[in-house]
């Protein structure tokens, strides 16, 4: 019987053109997939809000408090006051003379006076705690740390025993998680005493110049500034704290 003169189909080309095309097919499906899993797993950062810290723009979350603002963004105070009767001091190894944790409505953070410093308990930056010695002309790092002690017994004492109300623009300096502020404490008469004030009086503090503004009562930095050294000064001269050193 003679031989066909129509071409034969080669069945073994086709097979590898359909398998390379299915294989093809494949890879892009779970390229495409392993893409997408990979976007779903892109973690989202937080927005960010700039705000001004004392001398330094210092960006803070969106989880952080800030200043209550009107329907149209605008700022309704230039600082938010905590009550008296949402804040509490807790415990924390940080705590010192002018640094303390607290319970407020706005929740539990961390805060830091204006204006003042005083050495710290745990010593502190190097820097700073020669800044403290030198102005105070203490002796030695043993003196440094019992006026760190003295100052850490004053403020938390003080808070512990007495309503205060902390007043603050939710901003922090470079490198600091503390939220700055203001402090008055109930001094007992019917009146609020402003803690930074009364470190500085007490010879507990150095001054610290900022452009922050006194809120209560309203007084401008640089007055600010002049009623603080007014106080240190009669410090210095009746030897009160650790100006007596």
């Amino acid at each position: 019987m003679a031989e066909s003169d129509e071409p034969r189909e080669d069945h073994s080309t086709t097979s590898t053109v359909t398998v390379t095309l299915v294989i093809l097919a494949v890879v892009i499906v779970l390229a495409w997939y392993l893409k997408r899993r990979a976007a779903e797993r892109q973690p989202v950062l937080p927005k960010v809000e700039q705000t001004v810290g004392a001398g330094v723009g210092v960006p803070a979350t969106a989880a952080d408090p800030t200043i209550p603002r009107d329907a149209e963004g605008r700022p309704l105070s230039d600082y938010q006051i905590l009550t008296p009767g949402g804040c509490r001091l807790m415990d924390d190894p940080g705590n010192g003379g002018d640094a303390f944790k607290a319970s407020t409505p706005q929740g539990t953070h961390r805060f830091r006076l204006y204006w003042v410093r005083t050495a710290a308990v745990n010593a502190g930056e190097p820097g700073s705690a020669r800044d403290v010695i030198d102005h105070f002309a203490l002796r030695d790092e043993n003196e440094l740390q019992e006026v760190a002690k003295d100052a850490a017994k004053f403020t938390l004492s003080l808070l512990r025993a007495r309503p205060f109300r902390i007043v603050t623009r939710w901003e922090k300096e470079a490198g600091d998680d503390a939220f700055l502020c203001f402090v008055y404490l109930d001094n007992g008469e019917g009146g609020w005493q402003n803690l930074s004030s009364w470190l500085v009086r007490s010879g507990l503090a150095m001054i610290v110049p900022c452009e922050r503004d006194l809120p209560e009562p309203k007084v401008s930095a640089a007055e600010y500034q002049k009623q603080l050294e007014t106080d240190e000064a009669e410090a210095k001269h009746s030897r009160t704290g650790a100006w007596a050193r």
